[in-house]
C-alpha cells in the first residue's frame, strides 16, 4: 500500500513539498518491503529453504534497483531544451505504484497468514500448527514449533528490554 500511494502522489504531483512528501512515503515502501518479507519468510518456510529464500529477496532487491536505473534510460538530458517538456520520469514512478499493486495482489493471495509466533503467543498452538503445516513437512512442523513454542515462552519469562542490553551494542 505505501508502495502505490508513494508512487501514485510522485506520479501525478508537480509541487515540490508534495513531491518530497511521496518520496518520503515511497522510501518508507521499500524501508518496509526490505524488513517485513524477510521476517515473514523466515517464520513459515521450510528449514531447509530458508536461507535460499532469504538470498531470494536480496536478488530480488537488486533486480528492482536494476530495473529502476533501466526505466531512467529514456529520460531527456536536462540540457537538451527541446526535450524539456518529457514526462517519462512520470512513468517511472507509476512503476514503483504498479509494484505496490502487485505486492498488494500476492498478499491477499498466497500470503494471508499470520505468523505461527503471533498465534503461538496468544496461546493458539494447533492455529500455528496448521499453518506451518501448509508449508513444511511433518518433521519441521514439529521442530519449528518447538522452538516457536520455547521463545514465546522465553519470552514471557524473560520480557526483553532493549534498555538492559544496550552495551552489547557498543
Amino acid at each position: 500500500v505505501v508502495f502505490f500511494v508513494g508512487g501514485n502522489i510522485l506520479s501525478v504531483i508537480e509541487v515540490f513539498p508534495v513531491m518530497l512528501f511521496g518520496r518520503i512515503v515511497a522510501g518508507m515502501g521499500v524501508g518496509f518491503g526490505s524488513i517485513i518479507p524477510p521476517i515473514y519468510v523466515n517464520e513459515i518456510a521450510p528449514i531447509s529453504l530458508k536461507g535460499t529464500l532469504g538470498a531470494f529477496q536480496q536478488v530480488m532487491g537488486a533486480c528492482g534497483n536494476f530495473v529502476a536505473a533501466a526505466l531512467g534510460i529514456p529520460l531527456p538530458d536536462p540540457r537538451d531544451q527541446v526535450s524539456s517538456g518529457s514526462q517519462w520520469w512520470r512513468y517511472m514512478f507509476l512503476f514503483s505504484a504498479a509494484v505496490g499493486i502487485f505486492q498488494i495482489i500476492t498478499l491477499l493471495v498466497f500470503f494471508r497468514f499470520e505468523t505461527p509466533r503471533y498465534h503461538c503467543e496468544r496461546d493458539e498452538v494447533m492455529e500455528a500448527r496448521t499453518i506451518l503445516e501448509k508449508f513444511q513437512s511433518p518433521t519441521e512442523v514439529e521442530q519449528s514449533l518447538r522452538g516457536i513454542v520455547h521463545e514465546v515462552e522465553e519470552h514471557r519469562l524473560h520480557p526483553d528490554d532493549p534498555s538492559e542490553r544496550i552495551g552489547e551494542y557498543l
